[in-house]
């Protein structure tokens, strides 16, 4: 093979890949695909496919079409309030009525059996992909996708409406307005 044809094939390609993975600036509609026009949340995949929480589903924009997610998909609602993505393949959603997480290379979404009210949740990006949840007038929870249970953390007392995870601390936004760092070396995950 020609060197120059090789490294302008080769130059097509990667240049056709990194505009393929991007949203260009213009708007999107219904009539292109999008679940809805209200969207509330939006993550990126490992593999630079774009997810957009909507009203009504979740659409995965791969750069050339849309692919939407509702009810026959595994959501247990089309009410999308909150969706994250992992470094190990999973897109976890929120929806109004509990959680589902997606694997990689899938076509449907797995619900995540219901222990009570969401109010947020977040990833840790441990080898094993675990979903920390806030549950109304409960506490944190954790969800282990590979062994598919919850286990309860703690913190019932404080009430926790919100959650954020950094390296070293859980930040967790209370019933109460109070803000709490929670030092991860003291919790056991």
């Amino acid at each position: 093979m020609n060197k120059n044809l090789f490294i302008s094939l080769l130059l097509l390609f990667f240049i056709k890949s990194l505009i393929g993975q991007s949203l260009p600036i213009r708007t999107y509609f219904t009539d292109e695909g999008l679940a809805s026009s209200q969207v509330w949340s939006i993550t990126e995949d490992r593999n630079g496919a774009i997810w957009l929480g909507c009203a009504s589903g979740i659409s995965r924009f791969n750069g050339f079409n849309f692919t939407n997610f509702r009810l026959r998909e595994g959501l247990p609602s089309e009410s999308i309030t909150k969706i994250m993505s992992s470094e190990q393949g999973y897109v976890v959603a929120l929806t109004l009525k509990g959680l589902a997480y997606h694997k990689e290379f899938s076509n449907k979404f797995i619900p995540i059996k219901n222990i009570g009210e969401i109010s947020d949740f977040t990833i840790n990006n441990s080898k094993n992909c675990e979903i920390f949840a806030c549950i109304r007038k409960k506490g944190l929870y954790k969800f282990s996708i590979n062994k598919n249970n919850w286990t309860y953390i703690g913190y019932g007392k404080l009430k926790p409406l919100s959650i954020s995870l950094s390296d070293k601390f859980f930040i967790l936004g209370g019933e109460d307005g109070n803000i709490y760092l929670i030092n991860l070396e003291f919790t056991q995950i």
